[in-house]
């Protein structure tokens, strides 16, 4: 009966750790999108901040962050099933991941709307915001993927 036992404990023990294993190379890579979105993010900022931005040269900037930030949200998504495996703690850290993650989609479809309006060029202060709230929701993406690796 022991030698039974201790073999399901062991067995249960390597499944969990196996979904973990999986979940963690999830989370680097989550991890990873999240700061390729931050990082371009970052950028269209950046050139924001010039006294005559070339929207042009933004607008093809905000198609790879929209592309970064699909790939995020996908990631996070395909993840998610992995959720009932977590500890109480991993899955509220898990929960802010997968809240920022979908915020910084609704902040790319924001600012690719305020892009496409008539006079952008108006807007600059304002689409730069919305630049610098994605790169922290991607930056905080990043760090709850960090505290979700075992």
């Amino acid at each position: 009966m022991t030698n039974l036992l201790t073999r399901l404990t062991l067995t249960a023990a390597l499944s969990t750790a196996a979904l973990l294993g999986a979940s963690n190379q999830h989370f680097t890579e989550i991890s990873d999108a999240a700061q390729r979105t931050q990082t371009e993010a970052r950028s269209i900022s950046a050139a924001l901040k010039a006294k005559n931005p070339n929207l042009a040269s933004i607008r093809t900037q905000l198609t790879t962050l929209e592309n970064h930030a699909t790939e995020l949200s996908k990631m996070v998504e395909a993840i998610q099933a992995d959720g009932a495996s977590l500890s109480g703690t991993q899955k509220a850290a898990f929960e802010r991941m997968t809240m920022a993650a979908k915020i910084v989609s609704v902040f790319v479809e924001n600012k690719k709307n305020l892009m496409d309006g008539v006079d952008a060029g108006k807007s600059i202060a304002l689409l730069r915001a919305k630049a610098d709230g994605i790169a922290l929701r991607a930056d905080m993406v990043q760090k709850s993927a960090a505290k979700l690796k075992t």
